[in-house]
C-alpha cells in the first residue's frame, strides 16, 4: 500500500533494472527494446509465472498449514520437555514454525542424536552453520571461531527435527521416541 516501497521492491526484484524486463520485448515500449539501465545493486527475486500461480494457491492455505505446524510444535514441546540438557524452542507469538530446532549441550551429543535418527530413517539437519565456519568468509575476512562464541554455542548443539504440515502423529511419535531414547540413555 506504500507507493514508495512498491517502487523500491519493483526495482530491486530484478537486478536493479530501471524498467520491467517484459517491456524490452513488447512493441508498445517507448524506449528501444534492448535498452535498459541498472540504477541500483538489486537482487534476483523474480519467479516464473507457474511458481507465482502455485504460490497464490499456497497463500490461500497459509493459515491452515501454519496451524498444523503449530500443533506439531506444541506436541514436540509437550513430549520432549524435561529431558536433561535439552532446550526446546519457545512458542512465542509470530513463530512461523518452519523449523523445529532443539538444542543439546554439545556437538557430540547432537551428532549422536542425528546419527540415531538417521539410523531410524528419520531425517534431521543442522541449519544455520555460522558463516565464520564457511571457507569463503573465514578466508576472505580472516574470521576466527573465538570471535563468535554465541554463534558457536548455538551451532554446536542445534538440530532441526522433522516438521511439516503432513507429519502425522504416528511418525512424530517415532521421532519423539528416538530423541527421548537417545538423549536419556546418554545422560
Amino acid at each position: 500500500r506504500n507507493q514508495k516501497y512498491e517502487q523500491r521492491m519493483r526495482l530491486m526484484r530484478l537486478h536493479g533494472i530501471d524498467r520491467v524486463v517484459w517491456n524490452r520485448y513488447s512493441a508498445g515500449s517507448q524506449a528501444r527494446s534492448w535498452e535498459y539501465d541498472v540504477i541500483a545493486p538489486g537482487y534476483k527475486y523474480n519467479m516464473p509465472d507457474l511458481l507465482a500461480a502455485v504460490g497464490r494457491v499456497q497463500l490461500q492455505k497459509a493459515e491452515s498449514l501454519y496451524s498444523m505446524r503449530q500443533k506439531l510444535a506444541v506436541r514436540y514441546n509437550s513430549e520432549l520437555q524435561g529431558i536433561p540438557n535439552l532446550s526446546l524452542p519457545k512458542d512465542v507469538e509470530g513463530h512461523a514454525w518452519h523449523l523445529y530446532i532443539i538444542h543439546t549441550e554439545d556437538s557430540n551429543k547432537r551428532n549422536r542424536l542425528a546419527e540415531a535418527l538417521q539410523n531410524q530413517g528419520i531425517g534431521s539437519s543442522v541449519h544455520f552453520i555460522p558463516l565464520h565456519r564457511m571457507t569463503y568468509w573465514r578466508k576472505e575476512y580472516n574470521l576466527k571461531t573465538a570471535s563468535f562464541p554465541h554463534a558457536e554455542s548455538f551451532f554446536n548443539g542445534s538440530l532441526s527435527l522433522p516438521l511439516w504440515p503432513g507429519l502425522n502423529w504416528k511418525e512424530q511419535k517415532r521421532i519423539i521416541n528416538t530423541v527421548r531414547k537417545n538423549l536419556l540413555e546418554s545422560s
